[in-house]
């Protein structure tokens, strides 16, 4: 779980969790916060908004959730994580 956490530190995310066939992604808190207007918040969007079997981003009160859907277990969990980090690095390159 600890390398969960890294990569998810690396993509700009506050907190993951894994649970009920899901892994929760939470963006940080503060709307007015820097990483709301990096690149790398924008390359995770057109990700996740290529995959809508994959995912379901969701605004609530508190925070802007993403959840990676049918994620059961740690190596999926990575596994999602990585490819997401590895698609972002390679648009930001690209671009």
């Amino acid at each position: 779980t600890v390398r969960l956490k890294w990569v998810g530190k690396r993509l700009g995310l506050e907190k993951i969790s894994l649970g009920r066939g899901g892994l929760l992604k939470l963006f940080p808190g503060d709307p007015q916060a820097p990483f709301y207007g990096s690149q790398s918040f924008q390359l995770m969007l057109q990700f996740v908004a290529t995959r809508p079997d994959k995912f379901l981003l969701k605004q609530t009160d508190k925070a802007l959730i993403l959840s990676a859907l049918r994620v059961e277990d740690l190596h999926q969990a990575l596994f999602v994580l990585d490819e997401m980090e590895q698609a972002c690095a390679a648009e930001r390159n690209e671009g």
